[in-house]
């Protein structure tokens, strides 16, 4: 048997000793937890980084007569969102570099001699951060 101001530290020592293990648990259940949610952000991410490219082009009028300018623009989703664009026309000449671009086709070497004489074709080519890459066609008609 121990004298009483033993059996009093021993208790105090006990007492220190059952709260230094129950931070240690709670900080293990926290750290836990952590991970988890971690990994589920990191889970979400790989999967938004891993969807394919998705892209749209459209033109705008889609109608023109020669001398008159359209819109040609790009929506882009999926892939890493660090695009870059190209757009070429029929004969793969570059016509422009950006999401958006406004175009006046003048010259006969901008119809497709593969379709119908009023019809072109320009060809928006994306690249995101991985060098993933999507292409989308967008036909004009000359009225």
């Amino acid at each position: 048997m121990l004298p009483k101001e033993a059996q009093a530290a021993v208790a105090q020592l006990n007492l220190i000793i059952g709260i230094f293990f129950g931070i240690v648990t709670a900080l293990t259940t926290i750290l836990g937890l952590l991970d988890n949610i971690m990994s589920a952000f990191k889970k979400s991410k790989d999967k938004s980084d891993s969807q394919a490219i998705i892209l749209e082009t459209k033109a705008d009028p889609a109608r023109i007569k020669i001398g008159e300018s359209t819109k040609l623009s790009a929506s882009v989703t999926g892939g890493d969102w660090n695009y870059t664009y190209q757009w070429t026309d029929s004969n793969g000449n570059v016509v422009g570099t950006d999401k958006e671009i406004t175009i006046t086709p003048t010259l006969p070497a901008y119809i497709d001699p593969k379709l119908p004489s009023p019809t072109m074709i320009f060809t928006c080519t994306v690249k995101d951060g991985t060098n993933t890459v999507q292409k989308s066609d967008v036909k004009i008609t000359r009225i």
